[in-house]
């Protein structure tokens, strides 16, 4: 089971939506995924429609001890993710622990069984205090989305220093920063967004991965309680999710040398659609589907299903 966290100290930079569509992704290859939602704003639970009333039935209840973690997972009623979902009594955890508060999350996820899911995916709000330390205190592994834009940029050299004290005085000396995810990108790339690309590596040595296009159809996804790859699967952005999934799932240059492949046999890199791809490793035989030129991309039958978890019984 590997844990990845998505950590960033500024705020609409991709965080949520990575989570979300990447865990979509991965379940589209046949993966099983949880999603925790450590925000206090439960937008990453929103955005596969579950709702949380009662703190009690949240990651809070995990927090603060009060519930195990296995009991507070919910199935997605618009498609086939779990999530841990958040509620708005998370922002006021950090004055109510006091006891090891910073690896309740750790602690918490050691009740899952190593083989229950492949992936657990971590959301976390855009601020570097107890919340999303706990995440990468309990991740193996980091995912760090990011807009190419200067202020976004800036909050690297902080960031990289939170993950090394968590290393040394966190007790995760193991844990992997797998790379960047470029968010919000422009098709043609402004020059700001080249220029960024230029100076990365003089704030992080760390690989960046294939970017996630600037698209309307991912602001609508959320509204419709759906990933993009449900929502627009065979919208080009929906194949961004699909690439970055792969490329988690497989390491960087094995999904790179398959798309290499994939271009040279077929000219081009065609979204592959939803409905025809299948698990598997590089060189699998996924087929490949083009958008036809002008088409509306489908809406999944399940949108607009919401879950509203009320109060626990008794």
């Amino acid at each position: 089971m590997r844990v990845i966290a998505l950590p960033g100290e500024k705020g609409g930079i991709g965080k949520t939506t990575t989570t979300v569509n990447l865990g979509a992704a991965l379940v589209e290859m046949g993966r099983r995924v949880l999603l925790l939602d450590t925000d206090p704003q439960a937008s990453c639970s929103r955005s596969v429609g579950v709702v949380v009333s009662d703190p009690a039935r949240s990651l809070y209840a995990a927090l603060s001890g009060q519930a195990s973690l296995t009991d507070l997972i919910v199935k997605s009623p618009t498609c086939d993710i779990f999530v841990v979902p958040a509620h708005r009594r998370l922002a006021t955890i950090g004055v109510e622990i006091t006891v090891h508060p910073d690896t309740r999350l750790r602690k918490a996820l050691s009740a899952l069984s190593q083989d229950a899911y492949d992936y657990v995916l971590i959301d976390c709000p855009p601020r570097l205090d107890l919340l999303p330390i706990n995440a990468i205190t309990a991740a193996g592994e980091l995912l760090i989305p990011l807009t190419l834009e200067v202020l976004p940029t800036h909050t690297l050299p902080t960031l990289m220093r939170t993950i090394n004290e968590v290393r040394t005085f966190g007790d995760n000396p193991g844990l992997r920063v797998l790379g960047i995810v470029p968010c919000m990108t422009t098709r043609g790339r402004t020059r700001l967004e080249r220029e960024i690309r230029r100076v990365l590596p003089q704030l992080v040595d760390l690989p960046v991965y294939s970017g996630i296009r600037k698209a309307e159809v991912i602001r609508q996804a959320p509204g419709r309680r759906l990933p993009v790859i449900l929502h627009a699967p065979r919208h080009p952005a929906a194949e961004d999710y699909r690439r970055l999934a792969r490329e988690v799932d497989w390491g960087l240059e094995s999904a790179r040398a398959w798309e290499q492949q994939r271009g040279q046999h077929s000219g081009s890199l065609a979204p592959v659609s939803s409905s025809k791809a299948q698990p598997g490793l590089p060189g699998s035989d996924l087929a490949e589907a083009s958008p036809e030129p002008g088409a509306v991309p489908a809406v999944h039958p399940r949108a607009v299903t919401t879950i509203e978890i009320g109060a626990m019984a008794g």
